[in-house]
């Protein structure tokens, strides 16, 4: 026999009735006339009632016997075993039948679990009826079981038969001794001998529906529960059994009408909140399984069914520290539950703790097993730990136990993709897709993979099939619209993204989308309108919060921003995005200690989260606390020991600390997890080329090509290496590599820098030209070729692109102070009206006053002229030209000797400068003057 015998009963079957009040001691009828109607509620089956009646008795004479037995029996029957208990023990002390009260003692004892008082004190005497005897050799038996001592118990059940045949209790006890032998038959007929007594049938038909239950035939034990109900309709525990295994079923109505009888008998309990819970759970009401949960553990803390449930709901939720927690506890007592175990080896995945799921899983991956959805996770945490090849083998022993698994096919799928295998990852999607023709779960991932691919007709496609199985979902319209971005159909989009908003007004995503469209099209104060249309109805919405702040920082509105995440972090204290934007911002503006003040407390409220400690870690290292950011870099990383990102965080906090061999340590273990990690092989190259490796670089940039041939950044990091090494035209060659898979205006800039020579200024000149023809708004290349015209002395040629530039850009202070500049070269009387106007709008800049200041000094405005130049001078005292300015205006305003001394200090420091030879020729005749003068 098994030592630890099937417990038939469901385990969700406990009790935790709410403790009744009885009524005041004025009530009108007599003791005896509360009992009667007591045994009269009971006879209806309602225990409630009869219990309050009971205790009004008792308000009457405390000294009842009769009152104090019979309310422990109806305790008894509402399965409160420690209140059975304390009546009938009190029962007894005051004079009633002691051998009469032995049996139901012992009952409520086990309902107790005190099972080794039952067998202490709960024994056959001398003087025991035959019909005591049976009963109190069964409870006996039923302790000796839970203590796990089977064999004597089941020799205890024949004894009680032998002594009375008569007894139910006895032949369910024989029926648990079969289910523990695995002799399901012999169980049944126990069950079936019982159901022959007349007494206590309602009992024996719900172990019937156990029966059942643990047969796999959900249907019988229905008609079983059914059938105790029709016997006695306020049974809790059959009601409670009905409504779980509807609720399995999915038939959530007639759950319903079960659930809310068991409120209505035993309202504000922990039943009653378990199975609440369940059926918020199975209906995907994860908040408010969660607040149900919360309710049953405030009077049965240790109540491991809701443990488990509390497990998966925190799951849903994301909240993975307490799922593990409420999972812990549950394995605690039940050790490798399969459920259990894979909801907690999933929780251990999400928490980036891939070996440590593997090990979780370990009981369930045994070379006979056939649990599918272990072997899944199993996969997922392989593909977790960058092991693919591994990750294919779990997916594929799971395949061959169910080919037809829609969910095995989406995983296999994503495990292609991870690894770099497109075709077979979108072909296993639609195999998945296909599979599965009501489920729009892989037509979803189909749909974002072929978006991830930019195969936005393929990706429609997908997203047609999703809207056949999901008519009128927003979700669905906001992919298509996304769909249509990306194909640049933006009058497509809108109108996907219109759609949405009108199937769901309150669905974020559909705002949001249109919020970005508004911004594309320079809309700003629509999109702020949508976005506080949303707040207006859901104060809560804090992604509507967190989209403000980023108009307010698009609107160059810094301060706003800033409030407003400030609010958002006290509105929402345990949220981290704001925090995160927060520490952004604050770093941005230099007010480091804000920052780190601000991580600190997202660290403080998310001890365990990575996302807080990797916050703490910029903060850190932006407020130039850099032994502090090694120290979070390096938690981070054996916190997250198989994730590539935190070895990138190390890796930039080793950059800072000048320690390039710890940083390109790091940076390799990046890219061992992660061979084809974008940001990780790009610090690498740059690592190098700053070291002067570049062959290596250049090795490292080309198996960026290879790994990622529709990315241009490789092509870009190869130019990069090869300008390093001054091979001027074999970089352009690499950046015209780039062009042709992305034609940006940073690549071309770079190339022209690359291919740039005198000889061929005018042909390499025109790709430019014909850009800005093309887009001649745009500010980047237009103000790169006016500073290549000013740095190849073609004036006027620069004059037309800043005056072309205004044209868009009407209060660029930059823009106006060159074109100032070159307008004084020219000897343009416009010059100082454009330099004073460029000041106007940037008073503080260092370039701005000395250009001011040049020109006023040229026009004889000697000494504002001079103030101006020394007041940039003072922000930017190594540039040479504005030493020279200064030394002009100091000779301009007869400070010979310090004009002089000024000038022979640049010259010592910088000999060569683009007006080196005006201040060399100024010093030689300031020397001239100062001789004659002295002579």
């Amino acid at each position: 026999m098994n030592p630890n015998p099937l417990a038939i009963a469901l385990a969700l079957a406990f009790s935790a009735m709410a403790t009744l009040a009885g009524c005041d001691k004025l009530s009108p009828l007599s003791e005896q006339e509360h009992v009667q109607r007591a045994k009269d509620f009971e006879d209806r089956g309602n225990l409630r009632s009869g219990i309050i009646e009971l205790k009004n008795a008792l308000q009457k004479n405390p000294n009842s016997v009769e009152a104090r037995q019979l309310l422990g029996q109806i305790y008894l029957r509402a399965r409160q075993g420690a209140e059975a208990e304390k009546e009938l023990s009190r029962a007894q002390q005051l004079g009633a039948n002691r051998e009469a009260l032995q049996p139901p003692i012992g009952e409520a004892l086990l309902l107790m679990g005190e099972y080794k008082r039952v067998l202490n004190e709960i024994q056959v005497g001398d003087q025991t009826s035959p019909t005591n005897r049976a009963r109190i050799l069964q409870v006996r038996g039923n302790a000796l079981l839970k203590l796990g001592k089977v064999k004597e118990g089941c020799e205890l059940f024949q004894q009680s038969r032998a002594a009375d045949a008569t007894v139910p209790q006895t032949y369910w006890g024989l029926a648990q001794c079969s289910v523990a032998d695995h002799d399901m038959a012999q169980a049944r007929v126990w069950l079936s001998e019982a159901d022959k007594l007349p007494s206590e049938q309602a009992r024996t038909r719900m172990f019937i529906g156990d029966w059942e239950q643990l047969n796999h035939n959900p249907q019988g034990a229905l008609t079983a529960y059914s059938a105790v109900l029709a016997i006695e309709p306020t049974n809790l525990e059959a009601l409670q059994n009905r409504a779980v295994l509807n609720l399995k079923a999915g038939q959530i109505k007639p759950a319903e009408a079960d659930i809310e009888q068991v409120e209505k008998l035993v309202p504000k309990t922990a039943p009653a909140y378990y199975l609440r819970a369940l059926s918020n759970f199975q209906q995907q009401k994860y908040a408010a399984t969660r607040d149900a949960l919360q309710e049953v553990f405030k009077t049965a803390p240790g109540h491991l069914p809701s443990s488990l449930l509390a497990g998966a709901t925190a799951f849903e939720l994301g909240s993975y520290e307490q799922a593990e927690t409420h999972l812990q506890r549950y394995l605690s007592r039940y050790p490798n539950q399969a459920y259990a175990t894979r909801i907690l080896a999933a929780t251990q995945v999400k928490q980036n703790q891939p070996g440590k799921a593997l090990s979780t899983l370990a009981p369930l991956l045994a070379p006979d097993s056939r649990d599918v959805q272990a072997m899944i996770i199993a996969g997922e945490a392989s593909r977790s730990k960058q092991d693919s090849a591994k990750a294919a083998e779990w997916f594929a022993r799971a395949a061959t136990i169910d080919p037809k698994n829609a969910s095995l096919q989406i995983q296999m799928g994503l495990n292609h993709l991870s690894a770099g295998d497109i075709p077979n990852g979108l072909s296993n999607l639609e195999s998945a897709a296909a599979l599965d023709p009501k489920q729009p779960e892989a037509d979803n991932i189909l749909a974002l993979a072929y978006l991830e691919q930019k195969q936005y007709d393929k990706a429609l496609g997908a997203i047609e099939a999703m809207d056949r199985k999901l008519p009128g979902n927003p979700a669905v319209q906001v992919l298509r619209g996304q769909a249509y971005v990306g194909k640049s159909d933006f009058v497509r989009a809108r109108e996907s993204f219109e759609k949405a908003h009108q199937l769901d007004a309150g669905f974020f995503p559909a705002v949001a989308s249109l919020a970005q469209l508004d911004i594309k099209d320079k809309n700003f104060p629509a999109a702020r309108k949508r976005l506080e249309a949303v707040l207006s109805k859901d104060k809560n919405q804090l992604p509507a919060v967190l989209a403000l702040a980023q108009m307010d920082i698009l609107e160059k509105n810094t301060p706003a921003a800033i409030n407003r995440l400030e609010k958002a972090a006290l509105d929402y204290p345990s949220a981290l995005e704001p925090r995160q934007h927060l520490v952004a911002l604050y770093l941005e503006n230099q007010q480091f200690q804000k920052a780190l003040t601000v991580a600190n407390e997202a660290k403080q409220a998310h001890p365990d989260s990575p996302i807080a400690l990797d916050l703490l870690g910029t903060a850190q290292l932006g407020a130039g606390q850099k032994g502090n950011a090694l120290t979070s870099a390096t938690r981070l990383v054996e916190k997250m020991p198989h994730a590539a990102a935190p070895y990138l965080k190390l890796a930039q906090v080793n950059l800072s600390l000048k320690k390039p061999d710890a940083a390109r340590s790091a940076l390799n273990q990046a890219l061992n997890l992660q061979p084809d990690f974008p940001l990780a092989q790009e610090m690498l190259i740059n690592l190098e080329i700053q070291v002067g490796h570049t062959a290596e670089a250049l090795r490292l940039a080309r198996q960026m090509q290879t790994q990622h041939p529709r990315d241009d950044n490789g092509f870009l990091l190869e130019g990069k290496a090869h300008l390093a090494a001054k091979k001027l035209a074999e970089a352009a060659q690499a950046f015209s590599q780039a062009l042709a898979i992305n034609r940006k205006n940073t690549t071309l800039i770079q190339w022209h820098q690359a291919v740039y020579s005198p000889d061929t200024a005018t042909k390499v000149d025109q790709p430019l030209i014909e850009w800005l023809k093309a887009r001649p708004a745009d500010f980047a290349v237009r103000a790169y070729l006016a500073q290549h015209y000013m740095n190849t002395n073609r004036i006027p040629d620069a004059i037309a692109q800043y005056e072309t530039i205004l044209q868009y850009h009407v209060n660029n202070a930059l823009a106006i102070n060159n074109l100032a500049a070159l307008y004084q070269q020219q000897k343009d009387p416009r010059a100082l009206a454009t330099a004073e106007k460029a000041y106007k709008f940037s008073p503080k800049n260092a370039a701005v006053q000395d250009t001011l200041g040049w020109i006023l000094v040229d026009q004889g405005k000697t000494e504002r002229g001079l103030s101006l130049i020394k007041a940039a001078l003072a922000q930017q005292p190594d540039i040479p030209t504005l030493r020279y300015h200064y030394a002009v205006a100091l000779m301009r305003t007869g400070a010979k000797n310090e004009a002089r001394a000024e000038l022979m200090q640049v010259l010592k420091r910088t000999p060569t400068f683009p007006e080196a030879a005006s201040a060399n020729a100024l010093l030689g005749s300031l020397n001239n003057s100062l001789a004659k003068y002295n002579n």
